[in-house]
């Protein structure tokens, strides 16, 4: 039955449809709430300032040929950003000293080393700073020019190695001693090191002295250049060389100056 035109329509009620829009806009703040939660910061963007990773060209180098060394660097956006490439050369000639890194993108930065003759070991780290911190540095890298005579039938070796005292204050002497021996006469017992603190590297490469048979010492008088307080990280390795030109090296010693 029609219904006459004089009968007037019912409207439906508002509120159902008051809580359904309600209900979308919840569910959509929810949405773009996950979708911010969601948001990563990047990895080599995140945490301290840190070396993240460290590259050399060549591998092998030979003689009179150059290594580049690249190193991106990780953490908290900081600048400006001073990296460095701190290194110490021995047996086939004795250098050190500490490369400025160029910036090339994306938080990478790279050097070039100097040359090196034939015979050359040459270790090296890169730090980063920023500002008055004390630098964070990378583990350390070792690369042979050419030949590097390593456990010759002499058998020279670079034993008991430790440092005293172990826990050294700011203003202390560092006395370093090991056990050398060989069945060829020892000609050469040193000990590279490198000093990190905010003013520059310390890179040296004194002679150690025997006091007993096979027993070398050297005492590192407090490092003056690293003065301001601040921590000071110090790597050591001690190396030696006999007169059939075997040569040994110890693994790096790690003392902290607070």
């Amino acid at each position: 039955m029609a219904v006459p035109d004089s009968v007037p329509r019912k409207r439906k009620p508002l509120r159902g449809l008051v809580v359904f829009l309600i209900a979308v806009v919840v569910a959509s703040s929810t949405l773009i709430a996950a979708a911010a939660w969601s948001v990563r910061i990047p990895v080599n963007m995140a945490g301290p300032l840190r070396v993240a990773s460290v590259a050399y060209t060549p591998a092998n180098p030979v003689p009179g040929q150059g290594v580049v060394v690249t190193a991106e660097v990780a953490g908290s956006l900081v600048s400006p950003l001073v990296a460095t490439v701190q290194f110490a050369a021995y047996f086939g000639t004795i250098e050190s000293g500490s490369v400025p890194m160029t910036p090339i993108g994306q938080r990478t930065y790279t050097a070039a080393l100097p040359e090196f003759p034939d015979g050359t070991e040459v270790w090296f780290v890169v730090a980063a700073s920023w500002g008055d911190a004390s630098p964070v540095i990378s583990g350390s890298y070792t690369v042979n020019v050419g030949t590097v005579l390593r456990e010759g039938p002499s058998g020279l070796s670079v034993d008991d190695v430790r440092h005293s005292p172990a826990q050294p204050r700011r203003y202390e002497p560092i006395t370093i001693d090991a056990s050398v021996s060989s069945r060829s006469p020892v000609t050469e017992v040193a000990v590279a090191y490198m000093a990190f603190c905010p003013q520059r590297p310390v890179p040296i490469d004194p002679p150690m002295f025997v006091v007993a048979p096979n027993h070398y010492t050297i005492t590192i008088e407090p490092l003056r250049e690293c003065e301001d307080g601040t921590a000071i990280t110090f790597l050591y390795r001690v190396l030696a060389i006999d007169a059939t030109g075997n040569t040994a090296v110890s693994p790096v010693g790690l003392v902290s100056i607070q």
